[in-house]
């Protein structure tokens, strides 16, 4: 018996019921894909965020947000290239804001920072935010205190607010700073250093009124004391900084030495 094949109305058929199919799901699938590139670009930011700190604390710096210099600070040490943290996976540019009043009660320019001898007061306001947009890219923002909190807030008329194919990652580096007090009893100077940068005075005591030094340091910083005279006293102590610390330079009548409350 002679096998019956498909005629061509059959056959046409078959191809109108795919074609019905197709037109039904690939809407389906392509938002499908497109929602997958949204979540994992959520997930990107968050781990990106998560790198920046922790490039703040190996470096003792916050790289300036030039794209070029972020993306390049955070590949060092990174499995990813500086192209591949720089653009997202539809090869639109991700943004780095800091807040204009990061270190300062006033708006000025982040160009960036590298510690050396510590900040003389406590950052004003340290934060910084990952912006990543894939559908045609982060718009041109002007960079001012009320334009970054109202985006942070997600104020309603905020320069670009959060969606589902828009994301923000917020970043406050607050915790990172901490505070070092050092007070000298000595009528001599001391010194300090950070992560074995050159020696620091510590004032002599007046009269009864110490010296004293304070100042923010990032989180992980090495702390060196050092006895009198300055500066070619000799190293007595270091220490890692993880928290807030006072030290003083004190005598038991006798010997001289740094506390270590």
């Amino acid at each position: 018996m002679r096998a019956r094949g498909f005629t061509l109305l059959e056959l046409i058929g078959v191809v109108a019921v795919i074609a019905i199919l197709a037109s039904v799901l690939a809407p389906s699938i392509v938002q499908g894909v497109e929602d997958a590139y949204a979540t994992a670009e959520g997930q990107n930011l968050q781990i990106l965020g998560n790198n920046l700190r922790n490039y703040v604390v190996s470096t003792r710096s916050i790289p300036a947000t030039g794209a070029a210099t972020w993306s390049a600070a955070l590949a060092t040490g990174s499995d990813y290239t500086a192209q591949q943290i720089r653009f997202n996976r539809k090869n639109q540019q991700r943004v780095l804001l800091a807040d204009p009043r990061f270190f300062t009660s006033v708006d000025s320019s982040f160009g960036g920072f590298t510690q050396s001898i510590g900040l003389g007061a406590a950052p004003v306001s340290p934060r910084m935010m990952l912006i990543s947009n894939l559908k045609g890219g982060v718009p041109a923002i002007a960079n001012n205190s009320a334009t970054f909190n109202a985006i942070w807030n997600e104020d309603p008329g905020a320069a670009v607010v959060a969606g589902k194919y828009l994301k923000i990652e917020r970043i406050n580096l607050t915790d990172v700073f901490h505070r070092v007090l050092l007070t000298n009893a000595n009528n001599a100077q001391v010194a300090y250093s950070l992560d074995a940068a050159i020696a620091q005075p510590v004032p002599a005591a007046v009269g009864s009124i110490e010296g004293a030094v304070s100042l923010w340091v990032i989180d992980g910083t090495q702390l060196s004391l050092y006895a009198t005279p300055f500066p070619t006293g000799v190293l007595t102590t270091t220490s890692l900084i993880h928290r807030d610390v006072n030290r003083r330079y004190q005598t038991d009548g006798g010997a001289w030495y740094w506390s270590n409350p």
